[in-house]
């Protein structure tokens, strides 16, 4: 299929045998198949992805050579384990360890054996669990509280103690903060170690960001984190203070509503410089996920369809394809993307018309996950097509458009992709009412 014909050129043809469409009392029609129908394609910016209220967050930078540079760093508040009203305040601390759980069942996406560079700060910000946070949100932080240098992939368990009992870690990152942080966790007033809201006057939460340094290319990647394990002390993710040798105080990350994960670009490799920087359309369109692009795409020439007709949709599918040799063993292609509709006057996209249940209760599966040939990912629009149809026969203003971009939960992953547009299938069965 050509990309960007001008004009309407159809293949249209009977389908083999009649159908009924439903609604029209049993009467029986023919049906036409079109699948020359094309589209054309467009890099934009991507600041609607949610970067709260996740299942798992990611952590890490990557240099990749069709992208550029990335990072997903990490924002977190603190909880009181179990509160102490008698806590001794103003104590020396021993030391204190953040520790974040390591999912090993989800692929690590990049180069797992690149040596990353964590910092850990403190946010200057309070979070709350009653705002929606985006993956662009702009946070505040102050000085480092500790750094670590080392791969973000964990295989090994650790033991540690906790008031004199030994806790078997599961493989996670463990980072030393330094000592004037430690000494602060020890030293908060007294209602700091009683309650929550106490406890964010004292210390707003922290911040985990991924310094990119000179990264190789293709290099470096993004591990994939549980915040809100509640198996146990040992699994969950925490910071543990350690005082008068013997003793220890646990500060639990609060949950997954105040754990936000905020993405940031580093610099793109021209030819998606090229396209942010321009009106025309490509054959390649990228998408990224996190705080990066997605790909928008526009349907051409559906209003000729069948001019001066009442067409009815009786099944629409789109498929899209990457581009040759855009994957491979470091940097896989995403499980699932999403096919969503652009918003007017902003970059925010929302769900199709065949997403939305009918009775409005639920979102109904649409596709959108890798097919078997590991290249292309297939989606049904039969109720968004008759929308667009049904707007040109009234005459409207109609912008038959989707955008593509990555999930940031669902699965919980830091893919890309490039699309080939060149390669798009739209297949659309309808038929003529009159």
């Amino acid at each position: 299929m050509l990309l960007l014909i001008t004009g309407a050129f159809f293949s249209c043809k009977k389908y083999d045998g009649n159908i009924v469409v439903q609604g029209q009392s049993g009467g029986t029609f023919n049906a036409i198949i079109n699948d020359t129908l094309n589209v054309e394609g467009y890099s934009i910016d991507e600041d609607s992805l949610i970067g709260s209220n996740l299942s798992y967050y990611l952590l890490g930078a990557c240099q990749d050579n069709l992208f550029g540079t990335y990072a997903n760093n990490l924002l977190c508040k603190l909880s009181l384990n179990e509160p102490m009203d008698n806590f001794p305040t103003g104590v020396s601390a021993d030391s204190a360890i953040l520790f974040l759980p390591f999912i090993q069942g989800l692929n690590f996406y990049g180069n797992q054996l690149t040596t990353q560079h964590i910092v850990v700060k403190e946010l200057d910000e309070n979070l709350s669990s009653n705002s929606l946070y985006y993956q662009g949100w702009n946070y505040k932080s102050k000085a480092a509280l500790g750094e670590y240098w080392g791969n973000l992939y964990f295989t090994e368990n650790k033991t540690i103690k906790n008031n004199k009992t030994d806790l078997l870690l599961p493989p996670g990152l463990y980072i030393k903060l330094d000592q004037a942080f430690a000494n602060r966790l020890t030293s908060m007033p007294k209602l700091a170690y009683a309650s929550d809201e106490n406890l964010a006057q004292a210390i707003k939460g922290i911040a985990l960001e991924a310094i990119p340094y000179d990264m190789p290319n293709a290099s470096g990647g993004y591990g994939v984190f549980d915040l809100s394990n509640e198996n146990g002390i040992a699994s969950k993710a925490k910071i543990i203070v350690y005082y008068n040798d013997t003793s220890s105080f646990l500060f639990s990350i609060a949950n997954e509503k105040t754990s936000i994960n905020v993405g940031k670009s580093y610099g793109y490799t021209n030819p998606i410089k090229n396209q942010l920087n321009t009106s025309s359309p490509s054959n390649l369109v990228y998408a990224q996920g996190g705080n990066s692009i997605k790909a928008k795409i526009l349907l051409k020439n559906l209003n000729t369809l069948a001019p001066g007709k009442k067409v009815i949709v009786n099944n629409a599918r789109i498929t899209f394809f990457l581009q040759d040799n855009s994957t491979d063993y470091f940097f896989t292609a995403p499980k699932r993307i999403n096919l969503l509709l652009p918003q007017a006057s902003t970059v925010k996209s929302t769900i199709i018309k065949d997403q939305l249940d009918p009775s409005g209760s639920s979102l109904l599966s649409i596709g959108g996950s890798l097919n078997p040939d590991g290249k292309s990912y297939t989606f049904t629009t039969t109720r968004q097509i008759q929308h667009w149809i049904n707007q040109f026969a009234e005459n409207m203003t109609v912008n038959p458009a989707f955008t593509l971009s990555i999930p940031s939960d669902n699965p919980i992953t830091g893919g890309r992709a490039v699309f080939d547009l060149s390669k798009t299938k739209v297949n659309i069965i309808y038929t003529l009412a009159n």
